[in-house]
């Protein structure tokens, strides 16, 4: 048996997207619990080759940093002894490859560690960051006991989803050094693309089913909005009006609100973000300024009227990668940037008037 560890690194992702587009296209079909049961074998699948995969492409990439980077005593006699023959000798076979040949048996970083390593070199987001810890969590209960998700399973695909992300916008460089142009990787890495959209569309979905309830209040809230005669007349003393766009069912996930100037050709679109990863609801303009985020868990057990519902003093306008960044609302609330209240009507009306207000004075000065 011979595997190299770029040949088993590519069978685990290849296997892996077959396993998790089997999920992916199977999941709007379950008609019955054996069919609901073979699809959740292909997300346990997926969530097993997933984590290989991404394990041994991460060292692949941290070993073409620094040989040395992968492995946990490195003040082992053995992995000296071959570097030295490799600085000796002017080697350029690679020294993972040179430990495989000699079939020793040395000690690679444990996963956790070679997160962290990887996550500082290669300079990942918190949001992916922790999405390779999750997976290492799934993957240890399920190859040592189980797993019990049966709502919150979203949380697994966002971690498949984030491991993908990573294969192919971190270790591409690295891959495409490594292997030749005319390798069946590239074929995947097409497709990855393909795969990684539509695992985001179903982790969406169904993380929109586990805060239906949460849904259904912010729908109510925007069928109020339409009725509410002062809020009406708030807009038409700043010269708005408003048009509220949103799904047809009522616990709909998507809504936007056009605010249009009724005396010039002025008008602004709030939208909602959804970060299922984060559990939170993102509203935001058609600049990308951020006006208000939801967090959805803490509304969900809202028994004690829990704050959960950030509006910010001055709209947010986060970079790219701050957008990406885990819980960039938690810090700007520690700077003072936004107050956290109880998520209800009187506060969404509260925060869609400081929106005019933003606009209608960075609009006169």
């Amino acid at each position: 048996m011979q595997f190299g560890v770029m040949d088993n690194a590519r069978d685990s992702l290849i296997h892996a997207l077959d396993y998790y587009t089997k999920y992916i296209e199977g999941h709007k079909n379950w008609t019955d619990d054996d069919i609901y049961m073979e699809y959740f074998s292909f997300l346990k699948m997926s969530v097993l080759l997933t984590h290989h995969a991404i394990e041994l492409f991460m060292k692949i990439s941290l070993s073409e940093v620094n040989e040395l980077f992968i492995y946990e005593n490195l003040s082992d006699n053995l992995i000296l002894d071959i570097h030295a023959f490799k600085v000796k000798n002017k080697s350029k076979t690679p020294l993972i490859g040179s430990v495989l040949s000699e079939n020793c048996n040395v000690k690679t970083i444990d996963y956790n560690t070679l997160v962290i390593r990887f996550s500082r070199i290669f300079n990942l987001s918190k949001d992916l960051s922790v999405a390779l810890n999750y997976l290492g969590d799934y993957r240890n209960k399920i190859a040592h006991l189980g797993i019990e998700m049966p709502m919150e399973y979203y949380k697994v695909i966002s971690a498949i989803n984030g491991a993908l992300k990573v294969i192919k916008d971190k270790t591409y460089n690295t891959l495409n050094l490594t292997i030749k142009m005319d390798d069946p990787i590239y074929e995947f890495y097409d497709y990855i693309d393909y795969v990684i959209e539509m695992g985001q569309s179903v982790e969406e979905e169904v993380w929109s089913t586990y805060y239906s309830n949460n849904f259904i209040i912010l729908n109510n809230h925007l069928d109020d909005l339409i009725s509410d005669l002062e809020f009406k007349d708030y807009l038409k003393d700043n010269s708005y009006e408003i048009n509220i766009k949103k799904g047809k069912f009522i616990d709909s996930s998507y809504f936007s609100i056009d605010f249009n100037n009724t005396e010039e050709n002025l008008s602004f679109t709030i939208d909602i973000k959804n970060k299922p990863f984060s559990d939170v609801s993102i509203f935001f303009d058609d600049e990308g300024y951020v006006f208000a985020v939801l967090d959805q868990k803490d509304f969900l057990y809202n028994e004690n009227h829990r704050k959960c519902f950030y509006c910010y003093k001055s709209p947010a306008y986060p970079s790219d990668d701050e957008f990406e960044e885990h819980e960039f609302w938690k810090d700007d609330r520690r700077e003072k940037k936004c107050n956290l209240y109880e998520f209800n009507y009187i506060y969404l009306v509260k925060c869609l008037k400081q929106a005019v207000e933003w606009v209608v004075d960075s609009t006169e000065s």
